[in-house]
Formats: C-alpha cells, structure tokens, sequence
C-alpha cells in the first residue's frame, strides 16, 4: 500500500501526518506573515535608505531580507533547511573525532 493509498483508521480520507498535527497550516501562515513582514520593513527602511543615497546599506538589507524570504519559501515548499544540510554534510567529521 502506498503512502497516498493509506487511509485514516475511519477510512474517510488519506492520512497525512503533517497535516494531522497541523504543520502545513501553520508554515502557511509563517510563511505569508513573514513576506508580509519583509515587505512592510523594505518600504518603511528601504524608501528612506534610497532617498539619503545609503546605497551599500540598502543593498545589505535587501539581500537580508531576499534570504529570509528565500528561507520562508523553502520551508514551505519543504526543501531541507541549511541547518539540516550542514549537520548532514559535518555529521561524520564530528563523529570521527568524538569517537
């Protein structure tokens, strides 16, 4: 039986254990609150960085939020988060040395 064929114990509809603790309604609504959020901080930072002519302060910002948005994205489309792929990538070197 396949994943998507696995049906809840009434047989009502397909199991999905993310959804079942509520994890993808939540990452949703993580998810547009901080686009939400970076929007509403680029307008209320961005517009005067621009006008002062703070160019380099604009662009360390922009990337800042550009990657917190990226992030977000990420996490909602359920791609492995940096975090999982260091401890994946440092895993063996740690227990190399901490044998």
């Amino acid at each position: 039986m396949s994943i998507a064929e696995a049906a809840d114990p009434k047989g009502s509809r397909v199991w999905n254990p993310l959804i079942e603790v509520g994890v993808l309604e939540e990452d949703k609504h993580m998810t547009v609150l901080i686009v939400f959020a970076a929007l509403a901080i680029s307008l209320a930072e961005g517009i005067p960085l621009g006008k002062q002519g703070q160019w380099k302060e604009l662009a360390v910002m922009s990337t800042l939020l550009g990657m917190t948005i990226l992030l977000a994205a990420g996490n909602y489309l359920g791609l492995p988060s940096p975090l999982s792929l260091l401890e994946r990538l440092l895993e063996p070197i740690g227990k190399a040395i901490f044998k």
